[in-house]
């Protein structure tokens, strides 16, 4: 279900709750929009033969049967030399990005393997340290308002 913004229309009226569960949680969507971004490197993994795929595993000590988020972190860890060696096709503005914003992919994905192995499935969105990190990285203003 989704409101398409409508949680945005100021003539749309929330209840305290539901106004205090977005202001705590309206930098979500740029996480998760980051995260996606960390997904691609992937099918960019996908697409290399296997002689590469054999160099890369060796090279950074992959074991068969990982799940694709264990690899996907390795690969994303390892990007810069993944670029400099050119294993990888990889567009340089893709790289520089997730070099700019690893930090706030790994926080994102470590809260969906957490919340994915939480049987109790109450983990914690980790709002605090998200707002912090887009900051830190100039993805948003110091001003905290959605957007901004």
């Amino acid at each position: 279900m989704t409101d398409f913004g409508l949680v945005l229309d100021k003539s749309f009226s929330l209840t305290k709750d539901e106004e205090s569960f977005f202001k705590q949680n309206q930098f979500y969507d740029y996480g998760e929009v980051l995260r996606n971004l960390g997904h691609l490197i992937r099918s960019r993994y996908d697409l290399c033969s296997e002689n590469d795929k054999r160099r890369i595993m060796e090279k950074y000590q992959i074991k068969e049967g990982l799940k694709p988020y264990e690899l996907g972190t390795i690969l994303l860890d390892n990007i810069e030399q993944l670029n400099a060696d050119e294993v990888i096709k990889l567009d340089k503005f893709y790289v520089a990005s997730i070099i700019k914003y690893r930090s706030i992919i790994a926080l994102m994905q470590n809260f969906f393997v957490d919340m994915y192995e939480n049987n109790n499935k109450d983990t914690k969105f980790p709002h605090t340290k998200l707002r912090q990190l887009l900051k830190e990285t100039g993805f948003i203003s110091g001003a905290g308002d959605y957007g901004g």
